[in-house]
């Protein structure tokens, strides 16, 4: 079964049979399309993250108009980004101090190379 929103916000269904006839069908949902005015968006974006971009993009057959929309749309739709953003803990203030206190510990000391085991 198909439904279909009509002008009045109202959903109505759509019995078919195996003798319905397409045309009819696509009449129907024609006479329900609003018309969508299109408008260019401009940004700018540093050219290796461009590129990187259009690359992927390519290889999964999308055009980099065609991503943005999508993503625009599920922004518009969900009301927020559509995925999580967050910080990269090493930036934070806290591992920032440690660094800088143990660069100290190691200019004031001279510092001491360490071999790394990987398998502790």
């Amino acid at each position: 079964m198909i439904q279909l929103i009509n002008q009045d916000k109202r959903v109505s269904p759509i019995k078919m049979n195996a003798n319905a006839e397409l045309p009819a069908l696509c009449y129907t949902f024609a006479t329900h399309y609003e018309e969508i005015t299109m408008v260019q968006v401009s940004f700018r974006i540093d050219e290796e993250t461009k590129s990187e971009a259009e690359h992927t993009l390519e290889e999964i057959g999308l055009s980099m108009s065609s991503a943005l929309t999508i993503f625009l749309k599920k922004v518009a739709r969900e009301q927020r980004i559509p995925f999580e953003l967050n910080v990269d803990p090493f930036y934070s203030e806290e591992n920032m101090a440690h660094l800088r206190a143990a660069k100290a510990r190691m200019d004031t000391t001279g510092g001491t190379i360490h071999e790394v085991n990987y398998d502790d």
